[in-house]
């Protein structure tokens, strides 16, 4: 199995992106693949201790780490239960200890050792969009987004796992998403018709 994070701070148009993804793979055909949802709205809508508040409610010291497990659990039924070629997953453990830094949260060795003992394909970091808009659960403003969004990148080259930037390409969304999607389907070896 192919394990490729797409990772980069809040807004840098992860989820839009896996969408373009699914659908160009679809059209492709014939590869076995799987979209793994970012953890943290999982956990935001289903842990009752986080339904129906927002970031701003919610404490971070169990929230993250909640989210590392999540994470891991998803991590491990895609290794050992299910068999797909490739799995694109928004988000994953790097970005998870970067919000763990940022909000002073306590780092075990064990969440360091789990992220260290999975190797991931590639990790892709979407560069900064001019753009930025909030959400339920995205309620940071643009400067704390951007602060995020450079300890991502700190903590993936921290453990060497030397991620792809995949840039804009335009300023206009629908074009930058599919030429975002092209890019990594080239960079994956998988090429679009």
């Amino acid at each position: 199995m192919q394990f490729y994070v797409i990772s980069g701070g809040p807004g840098t148009g992860k989820t839009k992106l896996l969408g373009e993804l699914e659908k160009n793979l679809d059209y492709i055909g014939g590869i076995d693949y799987f979209i793994l949802k970012e953890a943290a709205r999982n956990v935001a809508g289903s842990d009752p201790r986080f339904v129906g508040k927002s970031i701003k409610e919610i404490n971070m010291s169990y929230f993250q780490p909640a989210v590392f497990e999540h994470q891991k659990r998803d991590l491990e039924i895609m290794k050992n239960k299910l068999s797909f070629d490739i799995v694109f997953s928004e988000r994953s453990f790097g970005d998870t200890l970067a919000y763990m830094k940022i909000y002073e949260i306590p780092i075990h060795r064990k969440h360091i050792g789990y992220f260290r003992n999975n190797e991931f394909s590639k990790v892709f970091i979407l560069d900064y969009p001019k753009k930025y808009k909030q959400d339920e659960l995205r309620q940071e403003s643009k400067e704390e987004a951007r602060i995020i969004h450079e300890e991502i990148i700190k903590v993936y080259n921290q453990f060497e796992f030397k991620p792809i930037f995949v840039p804009l390409f335009s300023d206009i969304e629908k074009d930058s998403l599919e030429k975002r999607s092209g890019f990594i389907l080239n960079q994956i070896g998988i090429f679009k018709n």
